[in-house]
């Protein structure tokens, strides 16, 4: 069933700035041909049907976007009118050019079944006018109107296929976006469960020293004030860690996990020893005075050294891998870099990106800093930014 122009109204397609100057200066060509032909004698017939014709299908030809249908209709009704009326359609480059562009237009709009009947339209509209020009301008008709047709289905192809390509691409970004956020959840809970097991030995430790302290209180008063200060330390602790559980994940999204203590980086020699043996030289330095860092920062930070370091075997190719660990007042910096293929790992795709996503909520977790990238030409450097927190 064909789509004329009152099928138009809902979803008219209007031209960008640009193509609208163009538009106008087109429509201006048509009638200026027409005009400028008849007035120099060119083609022979009345001026007026010259300039009335020549202002019909210019404003057919301004339309044609909105209207394609009816563009197509009055350019085509307008030839014969024109021929009927005494104006010579031989060599008239106005007609040509209005009727090879609102072809065109139709078939950028519509299937090909539907602009084939549109070209078949013209075709005998020029037939109509062709018994005072002979067969030739038929002939002639047929190869610009045909060369519109052909032209105006391949563009409406190539926009077809642009448009679907454009929406494979928002599907693919929206999916890629669900993965990423699915990532960042699955380590949020990692995260809150390992936080969850800090708090969890803290409490414990009060626990036992609380204890410890009310045995002694009817023996030796001044000797229990030692565990209760124990006491007093690992509560602030086991606060602070808390506040961070609550701000990743909620409390009834965890599971249930073992008491024992998380590692720490006083067991980076040991996290290293195994990527040894398979082949990987880990170099570990530690600067500035090392102390004792809360169970959340230490694990943290061991966390983001394991993950950089796992990524260094299985992505890098690397030989070398060096760690460094910077202790300050108040913060603490984590450096790992390596001898591998640099720039070509951020090409890699899957655990690799979800385990950077895991390092960079650790880091935030303490209103820290990641930074992750190719080191030159070779390697690849992974540093992080932990703030030591007073939770006093």
């Amino acid at each position: 069933m064909l789509r004329f122009p009152v099928a138009y109204l809902h979803g008219m397609r209007w031209p960008s700035n640009g193509a609208a100057v163009g538009d106008v200066v087109l429509a201006a060509a048509v009638p200026a041909l027409f005009v400028a032909q008849v007035a120099s004698g060119d083609i022979q017939g009345p001026l007026w049907v010259g300039v009335v014709g020549g202002l019909v299908l210019g404003v057919a030809v301004l339309w044609r976007r909105a209207h394609p249908w009816a563009a197509l209709i009055v350019v085509f009704t307008a030839i014969v009118a024109t021929s009927l009326l005494g104006l010579s359609q031989q060599g008239l480059y106005g007609a040509m050019l209005a009727g090879f562009v609102v072809v065109y237009e139709l078939a950028c709009d519509v299937p090909l079944r539907q602009s084939f009947i549109g070209f078949a339209f013209g075709l005998i509209m020029i037939f109509a006018s062709a018994h005072r020009s002979g067969l030739w301008k038929f002939s002639f008709a047929v190869f610009v109107l045909g060369g519109a047709l052909v032209i105006g289905s391949a563009v409406r192809s190539h926009r077809r296929l642009a448009e679907q390509l454009r929406s494979a691409m928002e599907e693919l970004t929206a999916r890629r976006d669900e993965v990423v956020q699915a990532a960042v959840a699955t380590e949020k809970v990692q995260i809150a469960r390992e936080l969850h097991d800090v708090i969890a030995h803290a409490v414990s430790v009060m626990v036992i020293q609380a204890s410890a302290a009310e045995g002694m209180l009817d023996l030796e008063a001044d000797r229990a004030r030692r565990p209760l200060s124990a006491v007093q330390e690992s509560g602030r602790q086991a606060l602070g860690e808390l506040r961070r559980l609550l701000a990743v994940l909620r409390p009834d999204d965890l599971a249930v996990t073992s008491l024992s203590p998380q590692p720490g980086l006083s067991d980076l020699d040991a996290l290293a020893d195994p990527l040894r043996a398979a082949g990987l030289s880990v170099d570990i330095r530690l600067e500035g005075t090392a102390r004792t860092l809360p169970a959340g920062v230490d694990l943290a930070a061991y966390r983001i050294v394991q993950e950089a370091l796992t990524n260094v075997l299985k992505h890098a190719n690397a030989q070398q891998a060096n760690v460094a660990v910077r202790y300050g007042a108040d913060r603490i910096d984590l450096e790992v870099t390596d001898d591998g293929c640099g720039a070509t790992m951020t090409r890699i795709a899957g655990d690799r990106r979800h385990g950077l996503i895991g390092m960079r909520e650790r880091a935030s977790a303490y209103r820290g800093e990641l930074h992750a990238g190719p080191r030159g030409d070779r390697g690849y450097l992974v540093r992080a930014t932990l703030e030591i927190p007073n939770d006093r």
